[in-house]
């Protein structure tokens, strides 16, 4: 019975959601954002990491609001 508890146990035990990289981004996030910075149009992105175009949007839409974040969006923001 002592294994099932454990097993059990186990289940209940909070799990990482995000990888340890920049601002708790996941490692796909970052292949989106890298891609976007580069000029890759969401169809260009969506046949790299195999990813739908609609997928690659909605990521795109939150790298940008990222970048918002940061303040790399502005007339201050680095070229």
């Amino acid at each position: 019975m002592l294994p099932l508890q454990e097993r059990l146990a186990a289940l209940d035990a909070p799990r990482p959601t995000r990888s340890a990289t920049p601002d708790g981004l996941t490692q796909r996030e970052l292949e989106v954002l890298a891609l976007v910075c580069r000029g890759y149009t969401d169809r260009e992105i969506g046949g790299d990491l195999s990813m739908a175009p609609k997928t690659v949007s909605t990521n795109r839409a939150e790298a940008a609001a990222y970048a918002a974040r940061l303040g790399l969006d502005g007339p201050d923001a680095e070229a």
